[in-house]
């Protein structure tokens, strides 16, 4: 049984897309299908996520009814635009084309298809224009025309997404070309019809060949095709069919397009002079491959294994950088910030934070310095550089701002701190230098202005004292005095600061005693001037304090004029300007008069004067005759009157008097309406017409002295005859109209036919009757067969294809002739229908996952629920699935079981989800398949097992369990527990430890520890009583006169081994509080008397007293207890003392350690110093490893000094703590 796939439906699973869901099953239950997870990155402590794939959506199809049309001039022709699905959002497409027609419907140029529309069909009307000559248009659709984005998911057929127009003359023949099918499965047959559009002539005939790309549809019509006098008006058929793609050049894909082009020859003048094709010279048409069903492969449609890919026809393992959604057995790129390299059973697994994998990647990569890899990690596919102004570490999530005070000059660096006098605000690249005038006390804030009195130059930290005698303005850098600049002035006696030089005053000199000078009459300023300004000519100054002021009409001036002057009569003056008629003999110009007021006024139109102006309107005369006159004329520039009207005197335009309409004038300057002569017949002459008249045109006839053509009777045509007296013409033929004024009789459009002559217009034309189509124009009887409606398709009345109208989605029929969308039926229930489903292409088996009700009408529609599966085709309803068996699960639409239960989970028949239930809390299940919670295996001792646990987890070193346990439990105090203990083991004697400690600590100097369980709490109850020694390791109750303190010392406190004192603190602890002032104290030790040279210890332990682990704080080194080398120093012995100069270091700076001796070396001899560090990174900025502290250690001492063996002071070992900045 066979999975029939089309170019409207099922496109090929290779190029399709789905949808993927991450979600998390709740502890204890069974997850639900599309809940958006809330961590997926979540552990096996968590819930884990499972993996729920909706169905690939099928390509969708944008098909045309027809691949050409044809179209009369004057009339309209439609096609339709048919989706094979709806769209999921709006889907546009723009139609236009080129000139000679229009778009008319849709009347914006664009077809919108919505998700919640009704129907998958639009309708497109083109209109030809009144007279186009025969011609092939072209009309373009494109996808979403008016976003300009890539529509996904739909595809046009044809790929070109046009459709041709021939522009159909009546003066022309025409051959026309009909495909039977437009889309056609693999093995089917089919064929292409032509004829012709009038009868060649007596002993000619039209032969037709053709050629198809690719060429592999075989033809059982011979070429070529010829077509006489006997079958010229009949539908000749080219039969062919389409055989099974086994040939590897054959076309790949689910469907493909085959184009087929014709041509034809004839003797015939009438069809070898230009005779064009219609609706085009070539026809595409859809085929359609067989294809197995999703989870089949082979020839046979064998299974396909629920581990392998088989979406391309043979089974595969997925490639590297994809994974395998099971359920409809399809290798899918690894998405965007997964990892796919090590995945559970086809789920990718999100990047860990600070690292980005691009779609497709294998792996995952960790984010660079300078970089960072955003949070959610499965929306990171790349890395995003860090802007300037922020800075980042390897494996970043985020880009850090560069803090105040602080610049970032690369992004891949710490920030480095601004120096005294320099600042910045955060997102810095450099530190900027405080302004002169300005003070920047801190680095991180903006520069304060030095207030006035003060100064300051740049990068000062503080502002100076001007002093005494001098004047420092705000802003100012040097304390200083000055002049006033020119255009300032000072009165005398202040020092406060310079005037700005008054409106009406001019300050040339600017010295402090000056005094601002008056403006002359005739003269102004406008304030600030080290000079007055001349007022200039046409312009008037009346006011010194204000600007010049442009004299009136009529009016004018000279430079320096305080008020403007009246103008003369009989000359030209507008103003603002210098008076150039007085005294020069400049009179009013020709074609103008003035009359004083300063203006010059044209002389009106028709009348004209010169060669100079008067001074009235009167002194303009009369235009001559043959002459017209516009406004402002001189007499000596009259304009000649125009061909085809004429001028008497006092004419204004050119076209004032046109000759009437059936007349016309040649000639120029004619001066009355007798100029005009009488149009002669065969032409018509419109008003003012320059020429013996215009030919009447075709479909029209002109008696002498007609005034416009007159029109051929509606039912008649004129034919290729023009210019006609008579009103004789020829009657329109049967399966033609002719409108008034016809040339040609238009032939009835596609879908109608006509029997009778004198048809009127396109309505005269009897529409094709219901069942039936015309797709052939100029249906002249009922003698012509006309063609019945196809198998899945129907035919309501005047429809033009067999084709144009496919029963709906989910409907089918395998009649032929119906008329209405009522005649076809509901799909059968087992199986699923498309548009156009009948006949030869019949409804489709239900694949294997999916069930079929009555009305179906997509193969994918139904999938079997999530937890049941099914092989079979031709379900019919959900309850015909098979349930999942315990073990296994089952995701929506699958074909088999999904897969095993994940390890950690178990899952009873009917699971839906690897992730079903979880293993309780304590216990665990390494491999896959568990059906019930009996599967589940308590956990060992030594270990812990959270809920949903595929393995025991070992408990970490302090920490230990008992058999089944959720949890580690805290070592308890006096004990230690490695890792994986499972019965905490006792400190012994001489040693304690806190709650949770991996090791047992030796008691320290001043306290003993008599118990095997010694608690760090107990230490403050076992203090070494005054009089006694209690040295490291101490295992018992000081009382035996071997722990008394020996002769001539005494001993008190706590913290020292023998030979020395805590003298401060007197109580042996020192006590920091939120509330301190400082942040250091002091502790001071006392050495006895005559003690030998020896190295003591100084214990120091955080919250001694309370015995709990202080939060926040760490002692260098990094152990908690800090050993203090105290050399105790005797005259009898030579020393050597060391010293360092810093007791920190940042990384990237230097410091240096001191030595020197107690006593000269002998003569002739020295001490050599030598060291070695831990670890040793003292000369490298190296910190990609090791701790926070460096160790120095001298390794030798050449000679000795008075024959004693000489200590180091304070001792051997320096500490170096080096600082890394954050």
């Amino acid at each position: 049984m066979r999975l029939i796939s089309d170019n409207t439906t099922m496109a090929s699973v290779l190029s399709s897309s789905f949808t993927v869901n991450t979600d998390s099953a709740p502890a204890g239950g069974s997850a639900t299908a599309g809940t958006p997870v809330a961590d997926p990155q979540e552990g096996p402590s968590g819930t884990l996520p499972f993996l729920s794939v909706q169905q690939p959506d099928l390509e969708g199809i944008i098909t045309f009814s027809y691949n050409a049309v044809s179209v009369t001039p004057g009339s309209t022709v439609k096609y339709t635009i048919t989706l094979s699905k709806l769209p999921t959002a709006s889907l546009k497409i723009g139609v236009g084309g080129s000139g000679g027609f229009q778009i008319t419907s849709p009347d914006s140029g664009v077809l919108e298809f919505l998700p919640t529309d009704s129907g998958l069909s639009q309708t497109v009307t083109v209109a030809a224009s009144e007279g186009v000559a025969s011609s092939e248009k072209t009309i373009t659709q494109v996808m979403d025309f008016d976003s300009g984005k890539t529509t996904t998911g739909f595809r046009m057929v044809p790929a070109s997404g046009t459709v041709k127009v021939g522009v159909l003359s009546d003066a022309q023949a025409h051959v026309f070309l009909y495909r039977e099918n437009q889309r056609i499965i693999e093995g089917d047959s089919s064929a292409f019809k032509v004829s012709l559009s009038d009868a060649p002539a007596t002993g000619t005939d039209v032969q037709i060949s053709w050629s198809c790309n690719p060429d592999n549809l075989s033809f059982s019509t011979s070429q070529p095709l010829t077509l006489d006098s006997t079958n010229w008006d009949t539908y000749n058929s080219i039969f062919f069919s389409v055989p099974s793609s086994t040939s590897p050049t054959s076309p790949t894909g689910i469907s493909y397009e085959v184009t087929c082009t014709f041509t034809f020859t004839s003797a015939d003048t009438a069809y070898s002079g230009g005779a064009l094709m219609i609706p085009n010279n070539y026809s595409s048409v859809a085929v359609v491959r067989s294809q197995c069903g999703l989870g089949t492969y082979g020839t046979d449609c064998a299974q396909c294994a629920i581990d392998k890919s088989c979406a391309n026809g043979t089974a595969l393992d997925c490639a590297t950088g994809e994974y395998l959604v099971p359920q409809i057995h399809l290798c899918v790129s690894c998405p965007q910030g997964h990892d796919c390299t090590n995945f559970v059973y086809g789920i990718p697994v999100p990047c860990p934070p600070g690292s980005y994998s691009a779609a497709g990647s294998a792996g995952c990569t960790a984010c660079v310095a300078g970089q960072a890899c955003p949070l959610p990690v499965w929306t990171a596919n790349a890395p995003v550089t860090c802007p300037a102004g922020t800075y980042s570490r390897a494996e970043a999530a985020e880009c850090t701002v560069c803090p105040a005070g602080h610049f970032c000059p690369t992004t891949s660096a710490a920030p480095t701190a601004c120096s005294a006098g320099e600042y910045s605000v955060e997102g810095q690249q450099l530190c900027s230098a405080c302004p002169a005038g300005s003070f920047c006390p801190t680095t991180f804030d903006f520069p304060i202005t030095c207030p006035p009195g003060t100064h300051s130059a740049e990068n000062a930290t503080a502002c100076t004292s001007c002093g005494g005698g001098n004047k420092c303005p705000q802003l100012n850098t040097a304390a200083t005095t000055y002049s006033c600049n020119a255009g300032s002035y000072v009165p005398e006696g202040t020092v406060a600061g310079c005037l700005l030089c008054p409106p009406g005053f001019e300050c040339a000199i600017g010295k402090l005693t000056t005094k601002p000078v008056a403006c002359s009459p005739g003269y102004y300023a406008l304030g600030g001037a080290t000079a007055c300004t001349q007022c200039p000519a046409g312009y008037n100054c009346p006011n010194a304090y204000r600007g010049p002021e442009p004299c009136g009409p009529g009016t004018y001036s000279s430079a320096g004029a305080v008020k403007c002057t009246k103008c003369n009569a009989a000359y030209p003056c507008a103003g603002s300007a210098n008076n150039l008629n007085v005294g020069d003999g400049v009179l009013c110009p020709g074609g103008f008069y003035c009359s004083g007021t300063g203006d010059a006024y044209p002389c009106p139109p028709g009348t004209s004067s010169g060669p100079d102006g008067g001074s009235t309107v009167n002194d303009c005369g009369l235009c001559s005759a043959g002459k017209y006159c516009p406004g402002g004329t001189k007499t000596s520039d009259e304009l000649s009157c125009s061909t085809g009207h004429y001028c008497p005197a006092g004419s204004r335009f050119p076209h004032e008097h046109a000759c009437p309409a059936g007349s016309f004038n040649t000639a120029a300057d004619s001066t009355a309406s007798s100029a005009c002569t009488t149009c002669p017949a065969e032409s018509f002459c419109p008003v003012g017409s320059r020429s013996s008249g215009q030919t009447c045109p075709y479909g029209h006839y002109c008696l002498a002295g007609a005034r416009v053509p007159v029109p051929a009777a509606a039912g008649s045509y004129s034919g290729k005859t023009q210019g006609k007296s008579t009103n004789s013409f020829t009657t329109c033929d049967v399966g033609r109209y002719c409108p008034e004024g016809s040339q040609y009789a238009q032939r009835c459009p596609a879908g109608t036919y006509r029997t009778t002559t004198g048809g009127t217009r396109a309505e005269d034309c009897t529409d094709c009757p219901a069942g039936q189509s015309s797709p052939r124009l100029g249906h002249e009887n009922t003698a012509l067969p006309l063609l019945t409606c196809d198998a899945g398709y129907f035919c309501p009345a005047r429809t033009i294809s067999p084709q144009t109208h496919p029963c709906l989605r989910g409907t089918y029929t395998d009649s032929t002739g119906l008329s209405t969308s009522g005649g076809c039926s509901s799909c059968p229930a087992g199986k699923w229908c498309e548009e156009a489903v009948g006949g030869t292409f019949p409804p489709q088996d239900c694949p294997p996952g999916y069930y079929c009700p009555l009305g179906t009408a997509s193969p994918v529609e139904n999938p079997c629920p999530a937890g049941t599966y099914s092989n079979s085709y031709n379900l019919t309803a959900s309850s015909e699935c098979t349930q999942c068996p315990a073990g296994s699960f089952c995701l929506a639409g699958s074909t088999a079981p999904s897969g095993s239960c994940a390890p950690g989970y178990y899952c009873p028949a009917g699971s839906s989800t690897a992730y079903n239930t979880q293993c309780l809390a304590g216990k665990y299940y390494s491999s896959c398949g568990a059906s019930d919670s009996g599967n589940c295996t308590a956990c060992v001792a030594g270990s812990y097992c959270p809920i949903g646990s595929s393995s025991p987890l070992s408990c970490p070193p302090g920490k230990y369990s008992a058999a089944s346990a959720s949890t580690c439990t805290d070592c308890t105090a006096g004990s230690k527990c490695t890792g994986g203990t499972v019965t905490p083991t006792n400190c012994g004697v001489g040693f304690y430890s806190a709650a949770g400690a991996s090791e047992c600590l030796a008691c320290p100097v001043g306290n003993y520890c008599d118990s095997a369980t010694t608690t760090s709490t107990n230490l403050a109850s076992k203090v070494c009583a005054n009089g006694f020694v209690c040295n490291e390791g101490m295992d018992h109750v000081p009382a035996s006169t071997a722990d008394d303190c020996p002769k001539g010392h005494y001993c008190q406190g706590v913290g020292g081994s023998g030979g020395v004192q805590i003298t401060s603190p007197d109580s042996g602890v020192l006590e920091f509080l939120p509330t301190d002032s400082g942040l250091s104290q002091t502790v001071t030790v006392a050495a006895s008397e005559g003690v030998a040279s020896s190295e003591k210890t100084i214990t120091h332990v955080m919250d001694f007293d309370s015995g709990k682990t202080t939060t926040g704080f760490r002692m260098v080194p990094a152990s908690g207890v800090l050993t203090v080398k105290m050399g105790v120093l005797s005259d009898a012995q030579a020393h050597v003392f060391l010293y360092t100069e810093n007791q920190r270091i940042i990384e990237g700076d230097s410091s240096a350690f001191k030595d020197f001796l107690s006593d000269a070396p002998v003569t002739g001899t020295d001490v050599q110093i030598s060291w070695c560090c831990n670890p040793d990174r003292s000369s490298s900025s190296d910190s990609s490893s090791g701790g926070d502290s460096d160790f120095l250690r001298p390794v030798g001492v050449s000679t000795l000094l008075r024959g004693a063996p000489p200590l180091m002071q304070p001792g051997p070992l320096l500490l170096l703590c080096s600082e890394r900045l954050p």
